[in-house]
């Protein structure tokens, strides 16, 4: 099925789903084990909150895979999403 026939949103989450698989993928092929990361930089742009809870959701199983999940986002709710990850907040 074509990319294009799924909304911006449904692009995204694929887009987010590739970027996961390529990092297990990579972790594995280099044996690297326990200290990988993910970084996302305004992955939320074309969610509604509906769907952006929903997208957290499917982020925080994969918590326990990577020690680290960072969240670049303008959006003001991002802190605290992940409980028991720190973040920073710069600005207003």
């Amino acid at each position: 099925m074509p990319i294009e026939r799924f909304s911006r949103g449904g692009q995204d989450d694929i887009a987010v789903a590739l970027r996961i698989a390529l990092s297990r993928y990579l972790a594995g092929l280099h044996q690297v084990h326990g200290s990988t990361f993910l970084i996302f930089h305004e992955i939320f742009g074309n969610h509604d909150e509906g769907m952006r809870n929903n997208l957290l959701k499917a982020l925080r199983t994969r918590e326990s895979r990577f020690s680290r999940i960072l969240f670049i986002s303008p959006i003001a709710e991002m802190p605290g999403e992940f409980c028991g990850h720190p973040h920073e907040r710069e600005g207003r």
